[in-house]
């Protein structure tokens, strides 16, 4: 009988010992946690990049938008010729992002640093038009009777 009892309190004890040991996390509950985190992580970082593209691109269109009125703008002041450099003035645009080049009645504007990575809108005003399949520039055409006094272009760094 007292072996009896004494094997019964040795397994009580080791039992105790077992449950003591049974705190915290496996190695395996923490990698699956750490995997599931790595996918969230991967996923929020597409969903960022794709909405930074978006928002450049919205930017650089909205910035034509604003050029294409001042170029109006400009050209009942200035008697139908303007410069690309008074647009540049007129539009108080940061020309380190911007290249505009002039050709008879048409305007190219080309985004630079900050807008090399970007996704226009897909619907544009039909008097913006793509150049090719660059995502950086576009096109505009100026009103009738309205074009630039002679070619112009201006890049700045």
């Amino acid at each position: 009988m007292q072996k009896a009892n004494y094997y019964k309190r040795k397994k009580e004890k080791e039992g105790k010992k077992m449950k003591k040991n049974n705190k915290g996390f496996t190695l395996i509950e923490l990698l699956a946690v750490i995997v599931v985190l790595a996918i969230i992580m991967v996923i929020a970082t597409q969903q960022i990049n794709k909405t930074l593209k978006k928002s450049r691109g919205d930017s650089f269109y909205d910035s034509v938008l604003m050029i294409e009125k001042n170029a109006k703008m400009l050209c009942a002041q200035n008697n139908d010729s303007i410069t690309t450099n008074d647009l540049i003035e007129a539009s108080d645009i940061d020309d380190k992002n911007y290249t505009l080049t002039g050709n008879r009645n048409t305007l190219t504007i080309q985004g630079k640093e900050k807008f090399n990575n970007m996704k226009l809108p897909t619907t544009l005003k039909s008097t913006v038009n793509r150049v090719d399949n660059y995502e950086d520039r576009l096109q505009l055409t100026l009103p009738d009777g309205c074009s630039f006094g002679t070619t112009t272009t201006t890049t700045t760094k």
